[in-house]
């Protein structure tokens, strides 16, 4: 997870490396250029927090509002949730899965 210094809106670091990777891939026509920026965008789903900070500072991604974005912070998916009688047990669900049993 990164946040936006200026507004402090979140967004997931994978995420946003590859939409504007993305944008960089389709609008530039330099061959060597666009070659590197494909081979980082197929790497962005695999790269540890110190690498997509790097690829953040290296290629300067911006917030979607321009903005400098924070250092990769950790952000579990997972929430916790309570289930049966009584309420000690406990599961992990993700939050697409909590939307469909509520």
């Amino acid at each position: 997870m990164v946040k936006d210094t200026a507004t402090g809106e979140c967004y997931r670091a994978d995420k946003i490396v590859e939409e504007q990777l993305q944008k960089r891939i389709d609008a530039t026509t330099d061959a060597v250029l666009k070659h590197e920026l494909q081979t980082v965008f197929n790497q962005v789903d695999g790269l540890s927090q110190a690498e997509t900070d790097k690829v953040i500072t290296d290629y300067k991604i911006t917030s979607e509002a321009g903005n400098p974005l924070s250092p990769c912070f950790p952000f579990n998916l997972m929430f916790q949730t309570t289930i049966g009688q009584p309420l000690h047990s406990w599961l992990m669900i993700r939050n697409v899965t909590q939307k469909i049993v509520q």
